[in-house]
C-alpha cells in the first residue's frame, strides 16, 4: 500500500527533471542544461559544457525563409567569456538514437550559446530543463 502511495511522488520528480520542448520555452527564462555538451573549438579540440550548467534565454528569432528558429542562451556564471566554438550539431538525448532533430550550437563571446532548430524540430524535446 504504501508504494502505491510514493508512485505519484516518482512520477512528478521524474516529470519535472524531463527536458522542455524547445517552443515552450520564453525570453527571460531560467533553464539548465540536461546533457553534457562538447562544442568543437576547431583542430579537434573540443570545449566541455557540462550538465547541470544554467543559463537565461535572451532572444527568439525566426530566419525567414530559411524555416530556422535562431535562439540564444547566456550562461549564469562565466568562467571563460573570451571563448568561442564554430558550429556543433547536438542531438538532444531524449530524441531517438536515429532521429534527425539536432540542433546547432555556436558558443559566442560572454558565454553565450547560439542554437540553431529547423521548424519541423520546434515541438521536440531540447537539452535544457527548468530551472526554479
Amino acid at each position: 500500500m504504501k508504494i502505491f502511495a510514493l508512485l505519484p511522488l516518482f512520477v512528478g520528480l521524474s516529470a519535472s527533471a524531463a527536458s522542455l520542448p524547445w517552443q515552450k520555452m520564453n525570453v527571460s527564462d531560467v533553464v539548465k542544461l540536461s546533457q553534457t555538451i562538447d562544442l568543437e573549438l576547431g583542430r579537434g579540440k573540443l570545449f566541455r559544457i557540462d550538465a547541470g550548467a544554467t543559463y537565461t534565454l535572451e532572444s527568439i528569432d525566426a530566419l525567414e525563409g530559411l524555416g530556422i528558429a535562431d535562439l540564444t542562451y547566456r550562461a549564469k556564471n562565466c568562467a571563460n567569456p573570451e571563448m568561442t566554438a564554430d558550429l556543433t550539431l547536438v542531438l538532444p538525448l531524449e530524441n531517438a538514437p536515429n532521429s534527425k532533430a539536432e540542433v546547432g550550437v555556436y558558443l559566442l563571446r560572454g558565454c553565450a550559446l547560439e542554437i540553431l532548430i529547423e521548424s519541423k524540430d520546434y515541438g521536440k524535446p531540447s537539452f535544457f530543463s527548468e530551472f526554479r
